[in-house]
């Protein structure tokens, strides 16, 4: 999945007309509402071994109300929903965001997007971790902080409401596993084949950021 991060989406060395043009575009889609827009997903489908394909046109129609539940469906296999995948991705983000955050004025990540991946073939027993990865890519509007300047906050509110969304997803999963009947309880429900119930994820994660020697991305670790 590509997702467009940020409220801003050009440079500094944007002509006035390419400043109007990309501010309202960005109004038109969650970019504006939320700092986020997905710009395209593909999700393997192992039991047609197949992909179900959201493009860029469709993600720019996506509204912020519903944004969830087209984030969602990156999770979902066809058979189910890849939650031992959610989990890590959660994990790789918070270790972003806190990277950020210690170094807020480093640099203006404007017009950037965050590669979302993980291994379509589901878990099993010889080798049960997702395999998983985030990477920052595009960074043709990228510009170091000068003082004097204005802060990227924009890139911030997009990572933010991102983590939030993926931990309210994995939330709202988690409690689909739950047994609803109080007193003689039936037995829970099972996740289906590939998937795993999440625990609450609460803990803050520190981690860095490391540059590419082709500076094409930057790769967490």
């Amino acid at each position: 999945m590509d997702i467009k991060v940020g409220t801003r989406q050009f440079g500094d060395e944007a002509s006035p007309e390419k400043r109007r043009h990309m501010m309202e575009k960005a109004s038109r889609t969650t970019t504006s509402t939320l700092g986020l827009r997905i710009c395209g997903q593909q999700v393997f489908q192992p039991r047609t071994r197949s992909y179900a394909v959201v493009n860029k046109y469709q993600g720019r129609k996506i509204a912020a109300d519903s944004f969830g539940a087209a984030l969602r469906q990156f999770f979902f296999d066809g058979s189910c929903y890849r939650t031992d995948v959610l989990l890590a991705l959660i994990e790789r983000l918070r270790r972003l965001l806190a990277s950020y955050q210690s170094t807020p004025t480093a640099f203006r990540f404007y017009s950037t997007s965050l590669l979302l991946m993980y291994e379509g073939e589901p878990s099993n027993a010889a080798d049960p971790m997702p395999r998983v990865d985030v990477r920052m890519i595009d960074f043709a509007h990228t510009h170091r902080y000068e003082p004097g300047t204005e802060l990227d906050d924009g890139y911030l509110f997009g990572l933010r409401n991102l983590l939030h969304t993926l931990c309210a997803i994995q939330a709202s999963l988690a409690s689909d596993l739950r047994p609803t009947v109080v007193g003689a309880a039936p037995p829970p429900r099972r996740a289906s084949a590939g998937s795993l119930m999440c625990p609450a994820v609460s803990c803050k994660v520190t981690g860095h950021l490391a540059r590419s020697r082709s500076a094409d991305y930057i790769a967490l670790h």
